[in-house]
């Protein structure tokens, strides 16, 4: 049986230690990574292949609107999104309203007359 490799995606966490915020390789936000130094903290950066990875290691890590395909549908889907390969899935249809809920038609959404 072959193995499928994981697919990987490269993130960048601004203010690890003070309010982490995850971003993706092409957010605009990456403009403000600063890169360790030596002796000097820094923002960080690498690549993960599970974003539960990026919760583990930055506790209370927000994760940017740039990640929104990698949290809903995964990585390895996300990648084939951001590539051009997969169309992103379609929202599942809205549940229509139960009888009691229904209000009648040509009514004001407010119950104004």
């Amino acid at each position: 049986m072959e193995l499928i490799p994981a697919e990987e995606l490269f993130v960048v966490v601004l203010c690890p230690r003070l309010a982490p915020m995850a971003h993706g390789s092409g957010c605009s936000f990456r403009h403000l990574f600063l890169p360790p130094r030596p002796g000097q903290e820094g923002d960080w950066s690498g690549t993960v292949t599970d974003l539960d990875q990026i919760r583990v290691r930055f506790p209370g890590v927000l994760f940017h609107t740039c990640l929104r395909d990698a949290l809903q549908y995964g990585i390895r889907q996300a990648n084939a999104i951001a590539a051009g390969l997969d169309p992103p899935p379609s929202p599942s249809p809205p549940v229509p309203p139960s009888e009691g809920e229904r209000r009648s038609r040509g009514g004001h959404p407010y119950g104004r007359a």
